[in-house]
């Protein structure tokens, strides 16, 4: 059972750029916050309490000069009413009794509340809010403040603030249309910025893919992206560049090395077989030497003969077909007699009666075929099963054989050069069979699979792609 965290997906590159472009519109968005309460901090200082304190202060100054004059207190009660408006400015001046001594109030039910909060002890301050008052049109929303004077005496300042909380809400309406704008301007910009950063991610996880798969002649289109990515393009570029370069000095290489071994290694194999049947005493070494220089001889040509397939799964493929079915028939009567005589049981499964044609040279199609039968016949117990199947949708040709099977961890193993499991190691081969088997079935565009349940069977199958429909 997988872990949580090796189950989790790792984002892909447009699902980054979102979350980024996300995280870009929260600070935007506490951006946009701090400035609203710096708006409403600005609407409280602003829009009532600095007025009514210097509208308070005013009053005081003048009521000083007054001497107590209430006529010319009037006077300087209407003249600040006036110059605020009836509508915004609120006042009451009552004695130390709670009697009203001057008011300046356009709304009567207004001016009553103020003489019922002005007869409470201490200086407070409070609001009046009302849908419709006598006196006055549309909503209010008055905050009154009492300033007690030097001879006893209170004043009440109000003062609507009902146009500044509107000031306050088209300005929040205002910024709140814009945070939605600015969104929308996150949200196209994040979504252009992912698909240009996930269209070449794409191309280059692409490439990589089929360079994984033995394709080194794959490249990526430099461009369509930002400048990182085009550098990274271009890296990526010249890496496969350098390493097609590197793999192919490395197969000329072992193309070379091959060849030259194998001219002195046939010359050496005849020059021993010719002494064995010299004198007697010279018999076992040149019959040694002869043994060993035919191994050192079928594993040279067996190497090369992987190298010079390797080199065509990227070449054009055969433009002739042949018929999957006949060929299998034809091998298993072939290792018939092979199998009868290690004790094996070889037959015949499902494999279809009309033809089952597959794009791929003759000469690879029976060079995968001997080798999965030999392998076959060489790891099965005496007393077991080998059977070939093959299937027309997938082509498929398909080796299965009872017996101790492979284990789960060696499977991916199986096809790799010189490998050998613990089981066969110092039997018969030399660990190129499937290595040869899966690059001919690559050079004919089929993929070879490996399928073993240990102490039940093992399964060799190779699927081909079906064959071009005809014109």
């Amino acid at each position: 059972m997988c872990s949580g965290s090796a189950a989790r997906r790792e984002p892909s590159a447009a699902a980054l750029v979102a979350r980024i472009s996300l995280l870009w519109f929260g600070l935007l968005d506490l951006a946009v916050c701090a400035l609203l309460a710096g708006t409403a901090w600005h609407y409280y200082q602003h829009g009532y309490h600095n007025p009514i304190r210097r509208l308070a202060g005013d009053l005081a100054a003048e009521y000083a000069s007054c001497d107590g004059d209430r006529a010319e207190m009037a006077r300087h009660f209407a003249v600040d009413v006036s110059e605020h408006g009836r509508a915004n400015a609120f006042l009451l001046l009552t004695d130390p009794a709670g009697r009203e001594v001057l008011a300046e109030c356009a709304s009567p039910a207004i001016l009553a509340r103020m003489r019922e909060e002005a007869a409470k002890p201490g200086g407070q301050r409070y609001h009046i809010r009302e849908s419709h008052v006598e006196g006055l049109h549309g909503r209010v929303d008055i905050h009154v403040r009492t300033f007690p004077l030097p001879d006893g005496c209170v004043l009440s300042v109000g003062w609507n603030a009902i146009e500044g909380r509107r000031h306050l809400m088209r300005q929040c309406g205002v910024m709140g249309a814009w945070l939605l704008l600015s969104l929308g301007a996150v949200v196209v910009h994040g979504l252009s910025l992912g698909r240009r950063l996930a269209v070449p991610l794409g191309r280059l996880a692409e490439a990589s893919g089929r360079i994984a798969a033995g394709d080194w002649s794959a490249r990526v289109p430099v461009g369509g992206g930002v400048r990182e990515i085009s550098e990274l393009q271009r890296a990526f570029n010249g890496m496969a560049t350098e390493n097609e370069r590197t793999l192919d000095e490395l197969r000329t290489l072992a193309d070379d090395l091959a060849h030259d071994l194998r001219t002195p290694l046939t010359r050496l194999r005849v020059a021993a077989e010719t002494d064995a049947t010299g004198t007697p005493a010279a018999r076992p070494l040149a019959e040694t030497v002869a043994e060993e220089t035919a191994g050192m001889l079928d594993i040279t040509n067996t190497v090369l003969e992987i190298s010079r397939a390797g080199r065509r799964v990227d070449g054009a493929p055969p433009d002739h077909t042949e018929d999957l079915a006949a060929l299998a028939r034809r091998a298993a009567e072939l290792y018939a007699a092979v199998a009868d005589e290690a004790g094996l049981v070889l037959r015949l499964g499902d494999i279809p009666a009309q033809p089952v044609p597959v794009t791929a040279a003759r000469s690879a199609l029976q060079r995968i075929l001997g080798n999965l039968l030999d392998n076959a016949v060489k790891y099965t117990p005496r007393g077991g099963e080998i059977t070939v199947s093959v299937t027309s949708d997938p082509p498929t040709l398909a080796v299965a054989n009872t017996g101790p099977g492979i284990a789960p961890e060696a499977v991916p193993h199986v096809f790799d050069r010189f490998w050998r499991g613990e089981k066969s190691r110092g039997g018969p081969g030399h660990g190129l069979g499937l290595a040869l088997v899966k690059a001919l079935a690559e050079s004919s565009g089929a993929a070879v699979e490996c399928h073993s349940d240990p102490g039940v069977r093992t399964l060799f199958a190779v699927r081909f792609p079906p064959p071009p429909a005809a014109c």
